[in-house]
C-alpha cells in the first residue's frame, strides 16, 4: 500500500512538472491548447498532444507561448525572428484618431504607420450599435475624411469612432476614439429623456390592452352591436395616435440605440390591433354563426394566442427598459 502511494505521488509531480513545461497556443475562438509546439512557418504551426498532432493555420491562432523549444522544433524562413516566434503574431498597430461633429457632418483626421495602399474601414458607433461604416485606402501614414450629411442634427450623447486596419485580407492596425455631442448635461438628460418614454409606451400599451380586455367581457355578457362597434372605433382611433406618436419618437436615435425595446413595442401595438379586431370576429360569429372562415386568417386572429403573445413581447420589452435604465 505504501509502495502504490509513492508511485501514485511521483506520477502526480511528474504531471505537474510536464504541464508546466507545456507549450500554451490560444486559438482565435479562445480554445487553448497545451502541449510541444513542434514546427512553425508563416502559414502554419504543428502542436503535439500526448501521442497525437495537430497542424493549425495561422490565421486560425491568436498567440502561442513556447516554454522550451521541442526536440526536432523547426522554424521555416520568413516566418520573423526567433523572438517574434517565442511570442505568437505580432501585435496591431496602433491608429491614432481624432474626430469632431460641425455643420452636419463628422470630420474625422488620424495617422498610423502603415504601408500605402491599406484598406481602412471606419465605424460610427453608440452604445456598441454601428450606424455608418465608410472605407477609404490610405494613401500616407496621415490621413483626412468625412463622414457626411446628416439629415437631421445628431441627438446629444457619447459616439465611438472605430478604425480597423487590413492588408492581404490580414487586421494589421486598429484604434478608436469618442466623440461627444452637446455638453454632459445635454447628454445626460437626452438618454434619461428617451429611457423614460420608453417606459411611458410600455405603460400606455399596457393600459390599451386592460381596457380592451374590460369592455370584451363586458359586451360578452350582454353584446350590444351598436355600443361594441362605437366603443371599438374610439379605442382604436386612440391605439393609432399612440403607435403613431411613439413611431415620431423613435425614428431617430431611439429606434437605432435600442433596437430590441423599439421592435417589442412596436410589435405590441401591432398585436393590440389585431386583438381588437379578432374580438369583433368573434363577435360577428357569435350573431351570424358561419360568417368567419376557418382558414389560415381566422388562425392568425385567435384571440388567445394574441394574448398570449402581447403579454410576452411586452414582458420582454418592460425587462429590455430596466437593463438600459440601469446603465
Amino acid at each position: 500500500m505504501k509502495k502504490a502511494c509513492i508511485i501514485l505521488t511521483i506520477a502526480v509531480v511528474f504531471s505537474t512538472v510536464i504541464s508546466s513545461r507545456a507549450d500554451t497556443l490560444t486559438l482565435q475562438n479562445g480554445r487553448t491548447l497545451n502541449g510541444q509546439i513542434i514546427n512553425q512557418s508563416g502559414d502554419y504551426i504543428e502542436i503535439k498532444l500526448g501521442s497525437g498532432k495537430m497542424k493549425l493555420g495561422m490565421k486560425d491562432v491568436k498567440s502561442f507561448e513556447i516554454k522550451e523549444p521541442a526536440e526536432g522544433y523547426s522554424k521555416s524562413e520568413g516566418s520573423g525572428s526567433e523572438d517574434a516566434a517565442l511570442k505568437g503574431p505580432e501585435a496591431l498597430s496602433n491608429i491614432d484618431l481624432k474626430a469632431e461633429y460641425a455643420r452636419s457632418k463628422i470630420r474625422i483626421t488620424g495617422s498610423a504607420g502603415l504601408p500605402r495602399g491599406t484598406k481602412l474601414t471606419l465605424n460610427f458607433k453608440r452604445q456598441e450599435k454601428v450606424l455608418i461604416t465608410k472605407r477609404i485606402t490610405l494613401r500616407s501614414g496621415d490621413f483626412f475624411t468625412l463622414i457626411e450629411p446628416f439629415e437631421r442634427v445628431l441627438s446629444p450623447g457619447k459616439y465611438v469612432i472605430e478604425a480597423r486596419a487590413e492588408k492581404d485580407n490580414k487586421e494589421i492596425g486598429a484604434g478608436s476614439c469618442d466623440l461627444v455631442v452637446g455638453s454632459s448635461a445635454q447628454v445626460s438628460e437626452r438618454e434619461k429623456s428617451d429611457k423614460q418614454r420608453l417606459s411611458e409606451t410600455a405603460d400606455r400599451i399596457q393600459s390599451l390592452y386592460d381596457d380592451l380586455n374590460t369592455a370584451y367581457e363586458k359586451n360578452k355578457k350582454n353584446f350590444d352591436k351598436e355600443k361594441w362597434g362605437k366603443w371599438s372605433a374610439s379605442w382604436l382611433r386612440s391605439a393609432q395616435d399612440q403607435m403613431q406618436t411613439f413611431a415620431l419618437f423613435s425614428n431617430g436615435n431611439v429606434k437605432t440605440l435600442y433596437p430590441k425595446v423599439h421592435g417589442s413595442l412596436e410589435v405590441s401595438f401591432r398585436q393590440l390591433i389585431l386583438l381588437n379586431t379578432a374580438y369583433s370576429l368573434e363577435f360577428v360569429a357569435q350573431e351570424k354563426p358561419g360568417e368567419v372562415g376557418q382558414g389560415p386568417t381566422s388562425m392568425m386572429l385567435d384571440p388567445q394566442f394574441l394574448k398570449n403573445s402581447i403579454n410576452s413581447t411586452l414582458a420582454d420589452a418592460r425587462k429590455e427598459i430596466r437593463l438600459i435604465v440601469s446603465r
